[in-house]
């Protein structure tokens, strides 16, 4: 069975999705987003960072040998990376983009799958050799306690969105085994499809959904009983990578022998629409914190597919990462500041009336344009609900004409344009 089961993932690369929760809060899909995406490079040894923003990459991050999953500290400053190669975890400094620390789980471990608990102080990590679950402390980086015994060659876990239970899936015995993360209990395993891969959880921590690689189907586990449904996504698919959307309704599948991927209604569990085609051998998933995007790395072309998630349809160019791309999981949402107040002026044909116009201030506050070389307040504009003003003013003769500096003042907000007046035109006088 062994033999088998190393054969699988070293055929199909084996679990390559990013578990939604891992590290990651979900916000409103209105929300302004600043967030970035981890890739793991199989093949490379390297992690890829793509800002979400522009799609620009980084330059790759060496990590140890066949790097698999990825997950993220909710604080944003750790990722945690699985060295299935070497029996190893490395932990990437998020803001200088370096690995601090590597951490050993164990000669011939493989270590696989990674989820971080909500609260930010545990990452579960699978020992796919070993078949256990080894717990690591996040703030000293160290393994604590004795590896966790489960079922046969665990590749995925997530954790429940209170914290409280971890669920693995055990490859090689086709059941998912539940962890109390309070005591390191196991309880009894939950049977499942044929070769279970990775496991997501919804986020209000009701259903758990598993992907079973040879069956073409996911099964979905009702987190209260224990109960098992089945949801077909293609004979000979091949579903390996599952993350649901942050506002719980979707839930993504990729098929790795379609170059596909499913969308699951979460409400039903049923598959809604016709499969989204991406790239070659589609491995992980992972949705951006703001829920708008789906990101799906595709392994045998080194690329990653983005998904827009209102339409389910794949929006611009692939986007290249490393060699091997495998796993992905995103930075917790920043929120992204707002520009700054900017202001722009226009002079009349007269030379004298002066159009002033602003962005970036606040809504309903109350704008003072005025002459700052004079200084000489010329008067005032409310700014509307879009952060907008506009308004015209006369300015007095006693401003000499040439170039000035206007400035628009909103309490601490305030921003200048230069403008240049023409001459007062000339008032004849009569004497009797």
């Amino acid at each position: 069975m062994r033999k088998i089961v190393l054969l699988a993932i070293a055929v199909i690369g084996l679990l390559a999705g990013s578990m939604v929760g891992e590290g990651v809060t979900p916000l409103s899909a209105t929300a302004a987003c600043s967030t970035k995406a981890y890739v793991t490079n199989q093949n490379d040894g390297t992690v890829s960072v793509i800002n979400v923003a522009d799609g620009e990459v980084s330059d790759p991050i060496p990590v140890g040998n066949n790097p698999f999953l990825v997950a993220i500290t909710p604080d944003g400053t750790k990722a945690y990376v699985t060295n299935n190669g070497d029996g190893t975890v490395s932990v990437i400094d998020v803001a200088t983009g370096v690995v601090g620390d590597t951490i050993e789980v164990g000669d011939g471990a493989e270590p696989f799958g990674v989820a971080i608990t909500p609260d930010g102080t545990k990452a579960y990590v699978t020992n796919n050799g070993y078949s256990e679950v080894s717990v690591i402390d996040v703030a000293s980086d160290e393994v604590i306690g004795d590896p966790i015994e489960v079922g046969g060659y665990p590749p995925g876990v997530a954790i429940t969105p209170d914290g409280t239970k971890a669920y693995v899936t055990n490859n090689g015995v086709d059941t998912v085994s539940v962890i109390t993360v309070a005591t390191g209990e196991v309880s009894d395993p939950i049977t499942v499809g044929n070769n279970p891969f990775l496991v997501a959880i919804t986020p209000d921590g009701t259903k758990a959904y598993v992907t079973n690689y040879p069956d073409g189907t996911v099964s979905v586990i009702d987190v209260a009983s224990d109960d098992v449904s089945t949801i077909d996504v293609g004979d000979g698919a091949g579903p390996v990578g599952v993350a649901i959307t942050p506002d719980g309704t979707k839930a993504y599948v990729t098929n790795y022998e379609y170059g596909e991927v499913s969308v699951i209604d979460v409400a039903s569990d049923e598959v809604i629409g016709d499969p989204i085609e991406v790239g070659s051998y589609p491995h992980g998933v992972a949705i951006t914190p703001d829920g708008t995007k789906a990101y799906v790395t595709n392994r045998y072309v080194s690329e990653v597919s983005v998904i827009d998630v209102a339409s389910d349809e794949v929006i611009g160019d692939p986007i290249r990462v490393g060699d091997g791309p495998f796993g992905v999981a995103f930075t917790p949402c920043a929120p992204v500041p707002p520009a700054p107040p900017a202001v722009g002026g226009t002079v009349s044909t007269d030379g004298r009336t002066v159009t002033v116009s602003g962005s970036g201030y606040a809504p309903a506050s109350t704008v003072t344009v005025s002459i700052a070389s004079t200084p000489l307040t010329l008067g005032t504009a409310t700014v509307a609900s879009d952060g907008t003003f506009s308004a015209a003013f006369t300015v007095p003769c006693t401003v000499a004409a040439g170039a000035h500096t206007i400035t628009a003042t909103a309490g601490s907000e305030s921003a200048s344009t230069a403008v240049t007046l023409g001459a007062c035109a000339a008032v004849l006088s009569f004497t009797g």
